[in-house]
């Protein structure tokens, strides 16, 4: 069987460039409606897992038709380089010591979207991974018990936690720059404020950032990734007395698979505040000022 594929990214710039001069003339003002978030948008799963499906098998990721939740083996296939991180993503996160256990859940279960984008904090990728990230919003509490969005980036390959750290807030602030919507309301936009979680499209987020130069083995991985996990997740597990118990077992298994506990994680589970120095996964131990790079838009301020 011939799998049809959808054209990788530099494939996609060309065309791009033979067509920029009409596309210039009917370009929306909405960045995530643009034509380079339509041509560089990758939103992607695995095809519904069955009753009886092995959910540590290999996994083929398809592109999923806006008009579908879930792909069938008539669906696109991702860019292979995308595909390659993808299944290098779900043996890490699927390992026996992995530490987040809601990570693997999404994965076991399949309940996860993914996408595989250029280059983090370029405008481009940011504006395909917003659009992806905007039909997620959408869609996830029909996917499962368990969601997150996961976005791959094929640059930069090498990175410190200082340049990796810029880039996430970097990217994240242009999201924000262009998002039209509001503030989730059970959270605050400062970041120096405990409630505060990053929110785009009116969704609030935890965010996770991984890559090639972390020095926590959980956030160690060949490609730059962007996490993002729906907090009203986190409130339901607050809200039936879940929490506590979550965050211990992920705290207990984070400290077994490094050797210490994440200096960056709050001392308990009744709280992800202050969460904003943790999504990059450099350690901000105790004690430590750090100055959150983030200006949420005036108008989402005065809100």
């Amino acid at each position: 069987m011939t799998h049809t594929k959808v054209p990788d990214e530099d494939e996609r710039a060309e065309l791009f460039k033979m067509h920029l001069p009409e596309l210039l003339d009917n370009q929306s003002n909405d960045l995530f409606e643009r034509f380079e978030a339509q041509a560089y948008s990758c939103y992607s799963g695995i095809e519904k897992p069955g009753e009886h499906d092995n959910p540590h098998g290999p996994k083929v990721l398809r592109v999923i038709p806006p008009d579908k939740l879930w792909p069938d083996k008539n669906d696109a296939l991702i860019p292979p380089l995308g595909e390659a991180a993808h299944d290098m993503l779900r043996a890490f996160i699927l390992g026996e010591y992995y530490p987040c256990i809601g990570a693997r859940a999404a994965f076991t279960e399949g309940t996860y979207r993914l996408g595989f984008y250029k280059h983090l904090a370029h405008l481009s990728s940011v504006a395909a991974m917003g659009r992806d990230l905007k039909r997620f919003v959408g869609e996830y509490q029909k996917i499962g018990r368990y969601n997150t969005f996961v976005a791959i980036f094929k640059h930069p390959q090498l990175t410190t936690e200082e340049q990796f750290e810029s880039l996430l807030w970097k990217h994240l602030q242009l999201l924000h720059d262009h998002d039209i919507d509001h503030w989730d309301p059970h959270y605050s936009p400062n970041p120096e404020d405990p409630t505060f979680a990053f929110s785009f499209n009116g969704e609030a987020f935890f965010v996770v950032g991984m890559h090639p130069g972390a020095s926590r083995l959980a956030r160690r991985f060949g490609f730059t990734v962007l996490v993002f996990n729906p907090e009203s997740q986190i409130r339901n597990l607050k809200e039936n007395h879940k929490l506590a118990r979550f965050s211990e077992v992920v705290r207990t298994r984070d400290t077994l698979f490094q050797g210490s506990l994440n200096p960056s994680l709050p001392l308990d589970g009744s709280t992800t505040g202050g969460e904003a120095q943790v999504y990059s996964g450099k350690a901000h131990p105790a004690g430590t000022v750090f100055k959150c790079p983030f200006h949420p838009r005036p108008e989402v301020t005065k809100k």
